[in-house]
Formats: structure tokens, C-alpha cells, sequence
């Protein structure tokens, strides 16, 4: 069926046949297969032998598509892979057991994508809302469907990301305050901006101490400076000044 170029078009194509889509599930190439498994023209029994690959990645395409069924959605999610327990739980289709569970699973991202979840149950956004983790709480933030008194509650979380979340979200009431535009504008670059910052002015200074009379342990001093303070700033994200909505 040609090059390998053009199997991926193919498999990538949502107007291939089902009849071409099923002969592409088994190429021999892991990406024809992975396009497939995106594809969401594939009929379900494919996406069912697909969702048993050996390759990661056409496991994690077979579970971010919502036609995969859901007993192949249910297997995935318990995958020893993040990425594909990942894709799981951001699928619409991962039905509201599934994305229970999914809601406990150790690993930050997993329940950051549950969070995220348009179809993800009232009562677990709500327990995500008092999650440890300040990222799956901005994530729940945003979430249309996270109940009111969840999103009253994470608007006067003690993480600007959190609060600034919340404020986004369509349902925010009018009273809900928000950062100010250049704290909210700080926050949103300066934080994962701050460390890498940090490592090239402190590489800088240590290349100029060592080529003149200044110790050494002055330009690591500094960038150790540099990179407590973006540590700090990155956890913290500042202060908003407080406002109400217009």
C-alpha cells in the first residue's frame, strides 16, 4: 500500500475506509498503527485488538479515542504506563466509575487530566478540589462542571494559579476576585521561565569569576541565589493584588 509516508496519511485520513483502516491495524510500523488507533473512523472491534499492542504509543492513541469500547478503556486504565492511564482519564468517554478510580491514582498528572475531564462526575471535582496538589487544583478550577461551592472554595485558595484557574471558569460568580492583569501576566511566564533563567545567569557569572580575580564560589553562590528564588517563585507564583470584577 505504498511507502511508509503514505500509510500514515492513510491511516491518519478520517475519510479511509473502515475495510482500509482494519488491513492498516496490523502494518507492521507502530506509527501506521497509532494513526489508526486515533482515527475516529476505526470500528471498535479494531480499536479492541489495538487496545492489546505492544507499543505504548498505540496504547495511549487506543485510549484517548472515544469509540474505544468501554471493557478496553477499563484494561488501559490500569496500564503500568502513565501515558496511557493519562489518555484514559482524559477521554469523555471513560465512564464515571472509571474516572473514580482514575481519580485516586498517585500519579499528579493522571488525576490532573481527571480533573480536567469534562465528564468527570460532580462529587469526585469535588473531592479534587481539596487535592494536595496545587496543578490538579488549577485543573479542577477550570472545570465547567465543578460544583459552586467547590469553585467558591478554590477561589480563595492559597495558590495564585489556583485562584486565577477559578476565575476563568465560565461559572465564576461576580464576586469571585481576580489576580491583577500584571500579577495574573507574572505568574503565567515568570514562574516556568524563573529556573531555567536562574541556570543561565548563574552559568554566566561562574564563566566571568573564573576568567577574573573574583573567587569562584561567588558565581555559584549566585546561582544557587537565583535558583532558590525561582524554586520559591514557581511554588508560590506571588501574591494578586485584589480586585473586584467589573
Amino acid at each position: 500500500m505504498g511507502g511508509v509516508w503514505e500509510r500514515i496519511h492513510a491511516a491518519a485520513d478520517a475519510s479511509t475506509s473502515p475495510e482500509v483502516l482494519t488491513q492498516l491495524a496490523q502494518d507492521a510500523d507502530a506509527s501506521v498503527r497509532g494513526w489508526v488507533a486515533s482515527n475516529p473512523q476505526t470500528p471498535p472491534t479494531v480499536l479492541t485488538a489495538l487496545a492489546k499492542d505492544q507499543s505504548v504509543d498505540v496504547l495511549s492513541k487506543a485510549a484517548d479515542n472515544p469509540h474505544t469500547p468501554a471493557a478496553e478503556l477499563t484494561q488501559l486504565a490500569h496500564h503500568a504506563d502513565r501515558r496511557v492511564r493519562i489518555c484514559v482519564s482524559r477521554n469523555r468517554a471513560a465512564g464515571p466509575a472509571l474516572l473514580t478510580e482514575l481519580a485516586r491514582d498517585a500519579d499528579m498528572p493522571i488525576r490532573s487530566a481527571v480533573a480536567n475531564n469534562p465528564a468527570t462526575p460532580g462529587d469526585v471535582l469535588h473531592t479534587l478540589a481539596a487535592d494536595r496538589n496545587k496543578y490538579v487544583r488549577s485543573a479542577v478550577a477550570k472545570n465547567p462542571n465543578l460544583p459552586s461551592v467547590a469553585l467558591a472554595s478554590l477561589a480563595s485558595d492559597s495558590r495564585t494559579w489556583v485562584r486565577a484557574a477559578a476565575y476563568e471558569n465560565p461559572n465564576a460568580e461576580q464576586n469571585v476576585v481576580p489576580p491583577a492583569r500584571s500579577t495574573h501576566r507574572a505568574m503565567r511566564y515568570a514562574g516556568p521561565l524563573a529556573i531555567p533563567a536562574a541556570v543561565v545567569i548563574g552559568y554566566i557569572v561562574s564563566l566571568l569569576t573564573s576568567s577574573t580575580s573574583i573567587p569562584l564560589w561567588v558565581g555559584f553562590g549566585v546561582f544557587f541565589f537565583l535558583l532558590a528564588v525561582a524554586l520559591v517563585w514557581d511554588e508560590f507564583g506571588g501574591e494578586p493584588h485584589r480586585r473586584r470584577r467589573a
